[in-house]
């Protein structure tokens, strides 16, 4: 992110009665299965009261929006799976990957998705904000693990601004699969969700966030189609990861942070692409959002974007995947 101006669906087991001669012996039912999506949250450090409340609402407002995964989400991940991907996770750092030092993975049902978060001094650069995306992807390619980081010194000022939950719903959403990775390979890797990729034409291709901006923008079509513009400029971290800047300005998943008492709405396009990725979602939470007044895909499209008043960019590392879980499968 840069700095601008600023269903529970339960199923029931039958109650058994085991009968003898003489009394029947009751016998408790096996508790529901759920298989709403779930997120689960584990700190790497304690975390401040403000950092975990921040993050409480955060897990609070995404579980509303998303309900459930794909058919077949849920997976059960066996004590020797854990351990096994756990190693993994705690040692790999290659192409942006996770490296998550001190992370234990659970074993269990993973009817969602796990998420280790931290807030630390230093993430490797004094401009990094924070670092967020998918460490391990299940095998239809949407994460099962994840990781969050935030510096610390920035924390109480986005506090300050009323900022602070908005920028981890979006590291979260990040994590969740908006991100130029997943994009990559949901629904499929033969027809991927993003195209042209690295170029100055990067765009979102997904159904589902195509309707909703038209919905912005009815009488400027080509924002909106055949495909949704994403970032085409500041590099690894930014482009391909967000929405395009000088178009969708103060939308939640654009690359930049809006200026102290701006709303940075998350829209029912980025709810229309966590249904393009596959998820099952609540279209009616997304907020109130109204395309900018001027903008448009033509706006420096092939020079790439230089939106006024763009501010210093502020970049966030988008980690990538170091492994797909395979159940009983060696990393």
């Amino acid at each position: 992110m840069r700095l601008s101006r600023s269903l529970v669906l339960c199923s029931m087991v039958g109650v058994l009665a085991a009968c003898s001669s003489s009394s029947p012996t009751a016998v408790t039912p096996a508790p529901p299965v759920s298989t709403r999506f779930s997120i689960q949250v584990i700190f790497l450090s304690t975390p401040s009261a403000a950092f975990q409340l921040a993050m409480d609402s955060v897990v609070k407002r995404l579980t509303a929006i998303v309900t459930a995964g794909p058919a077949g989400y849920p997976i059960s991940m066996s004590a020797a799976d854990a351990a096994s991907y756990t190693t993994t996770i705690r040692k790999t750092t290659a192409n942006g990957g996770c490296g998550l030092g001190n992370a234990t993975l659970p074993s269990g049902a993973y009817p969602g998705i796990v998420i280790f978060a931290q807030d630390t001094a230093t993430l490797g650069s004094a401009q990094i904000i924070a670092q967020a995306g998918p460490c391990l992807v299940r095998t239809g390619g949407l994460p099962i693990v994840a990781s969050m980081r935030f510096r610390t010194d920035y924390l109480a000022p986005l506090a300050t601004n009323n900022q602070l939950v908005d920028v981890m719903t979006h590291e979260m959403l990040h994590t969740l699969g908006f991100n130029s990775t997943i994009f990559g390979t949901r629904p499929d890797s033969i027809n991927p969700l993003i195209t042209g990729a690295g170029t100055n034409t990067t765009a979102f291709r997904g159904s589902n966030a195509k309707i909703a901006c038209l919905t912005f923008s009815p009488t400027v079509s080509a924002t909106c189609s055949p495909t949704i513009p994403l970032e085409n400029t500041g590099g690894s971290g930014t482009a391909d990861d967000h929405w395009r800047e000088s178009i969708f300005k103060t939308e939640l998943m654009t690359g930049t942070i809006e200026a102290r008492g701006v709303k940075m709405p998350l829209s029912a396009m980025t709810i229309g692409s966590l249904a393009d990725m596959g998820y099952t979602v609540t279209a009616s939470l997304a907020e109130p959002y109204t395309l900018p007044v001027g903008s448009s895909p033509l706006m420096n499209l092939l020079a790439g974007d230089a939106p006024a008043n763009s501010g210093t960019p502020i970049p966030e590392i988008i980690t990538r995947a170091v492994a797909v879980f395979r159940p009983g499968q060696k990393p």
